[in-house]
């Protein structure tokens, strides 16, 4: 059942930074000067564009502010980004401005509106249900709920997987939002291709 050659990638925030680096995102010369003790180990040959058994690559809320956005277009692979509208965390209008111009990938963008950063996250153990906001935030949003959250993102991520791996239509369930009940698509908003 495994195909060595043809896997999905998913990271969230900084794992989003990571996948970004596997499938041919390059660091912006600011960053390399920031880091530079490690210059050898960040920076990529010119001809690299990403680690070719990665056929498509999910990307939830992810850290984008270490990469250069004039070279976004090494990214030639499918992409499936989230993001929520007021993520100050990563910053959505960074996030989505990578996104607009990583123009070499077929790509959607699906954001969650009023979501903050934690739209990817494990419901909160249920120790933490008790406590402050200041602890329970850790795992939530003050908006959405966790659960819709997590289940929007099943969806997703199956469909966009299903098609970009498997082969299969499921354009409806990506751009249409085939599979929600009445009004359960509110306040989420996909965008292809820039469009």
């Amino acid at each position: 059942m495994l195909q060595p050659e043809n896997v999905g990638l998913i990271g969230f925030s900084m794992g989003g930074y990571g996948a970004l680096r596997t499938i041919g995102a390059r660091m912006s010369e600011a960053a390399i000067q920031q880091f530079s003790s490690i210059r050898d180990y960040i920076q990529e040959p010119e001809d690299f564009h990403g680690l070719k058994a990665v056929r498509a690559a999910i990307l939830f809320a992810p850290a984008t502010f270490w990469f250069d956005e004039e070279k976004s277009g090494d990214i030639d692979i499918p992409t499936l980004w989230f993001c929520g509208s007021a993520d100050e965390t990563v910053h959505y209008p960074q996030v989505h401005s990578f996104w607009e111009k990583a123009t070499a990938s077929e790509r959607r963008f699906i954001t969650y509106e009023n979501c903050g950063h934690n739209l990817a996250n494990n419901p909160a153990p249920v120790e933490a249900r008790a406590e402050s906001w200041e602890i329970y935030k850790r795992w939530a949003d003050p908006v959405w709920d966790t659960w819709r959250l997590n289940n929007a993102n099943c969806h997703f991520a199956t469909a966009f997987f299903g098609e970009t791996l498997c082969g299969l239509d499921m354009d409806a369930y990506l751009d249409e939002m085939r599979g929600f009940v009445d009004g359960g698509a509110a306040g989420i908003r996909v965008e292809k291709n820039g469009r």
